[in-house]
């Protein structure tokens, strides 16, 4: 029921799950935590499938997470971008702008969220920002 006895039953649920962590061994605990990475990882998956984004063997889903979150980890994901913006059809030259100011190459470029402002950021830690 709820209340002061629901209240102790959970606590005491919780107190009996913290010792059984404890009390686990680290293999234990590095099976019980891939366990857990697998099922948040075939939770997306299935989230993903029926958004109808997602296409091939399970198995290969999960080497693309895998592979997806080594990536982050190591700063090295890389988001394509650029192709859906191919398809857009051709920008007229007037509506072309080129904007000067970094001395080293830029690495990134972003735009504000109102697209009023653009930013990069440069090899020799420069960031910066254009009024559009």
């Amino acid at each position: 029921g709820e209340g002061p006895a629901g209240a102790v039953e959970e606590e005491g649920a919780e107190a009996v799950e913290v010792e059984a962590e404890a009390a686990e061994t680290p293999d234990e605990r590095r099976v019980r935590l891939a366990k857990e990475m697998l099922s948040r990882m075939d939770d997306a998956a299935r989230s993903r499938r029926a958004k109808g984004s997602s296409s091939g063997a399970p198995s290969d889903a999960v080497a693309a997470e895998l592979e997806e979150e080594a990536l982050r980890r190591d700063g090295k994901f890389v988001r394509r971008l650029a192709a859906p913006l191919r398809r857009a059809g051709p920008t007229p030259p007037s509506s072309v702008r080129v904007l000067r100011g970094p001395r080293l190459s830029p690495t990134c470029v972003a735009l504000s969220a109102d697209e009023t402002r653009a930013f990069a950021g440069c090899k020799g830690g420069e960031v910066l920002c254009w009024e559009l």
